[in-house]
């Protein structure tokens, strides 16, 4: 699909370019290889994740509005943004080239793509200075793989806010506590 949003700025352009992104239509197959490359260049160069973050809260006026996950109606005030999607559909459209590939757990890349696309939006409220991308790539997996467990347990205070909201909509039953909540609970 088109990745170049309509009236683009001079920094969304730059940044568009750094990512070798082209305003083109590009097939399954060529969005993949794609985000393959965009993954790398973002987890290897220095400051791009910041400054990818930092842009898209920017550029889609998220800085004005202060939308934040935990509130009741964050996917609908999304959708009324100049995001004009709500979270869920933001996700599909990530995950929807890569949806039939064999050997892709579609649950699983949905759920670390919700994960990270909440940090990236900045509606996860952390500051950007502590956006670093692989460090939220690997957060994302630990909450992934904490479901499977009764308790998760973090002292990371984002990553217990952004497991919260996850396990809640999906339904997920595993507890979430903080380290402390942890130990008030169980000394």
């Amino acid at each position: 699909s088109n990745m170049i949003p309509n009236n683009p700025s001079e920094e969304v352009i730059e940044f568009l370019d750094i990512l070798g992104i082209d305003n083109k239509e590009y097939s399954k197959e060529e969005w993949v290889e794609k985000l393959n490359e965009i993954s790398d260049k973002i987890r290897n160069e220095e400051g791009l994740y910041k400054f990818a973050r930092r842009l898209s809260i920017k550029d889609l006026g998220l800085d004005r509005d202060r939308i934040l996950i935990g509130d009741l109606d964050y996917e609908d005030k999304l959708k009324k943004s100049k995001v004009g999607k709500s979270l869920s559909e933001i996700v599909n459209t990530f995950i929807e080239p890569i949806s039939n590939i064999l050997f892709i757990d579609n649950f699983y890349a949905e759920y670390t793509a919700r994960y990270m696309t909440m940090n990236i939006l900045g509606i996860d409220g952390e500051k950007n200075r502590k956006a670093v991308f692989v460090n939220t790539e690997t957060d994302s997996h630990h909450s992934y793989f904490g479901k499977f467990s009764d308790i998760f347990v973090s002292a990371d205070e984002g990553l217990v806010k952004k497991t919260r909201e996850l396990y809640k909509f999906y339904d997920i039953e595993t507890r979430v506590m903080t380290f402390e909540e942890f130990i008030d609970e169980y000394k």
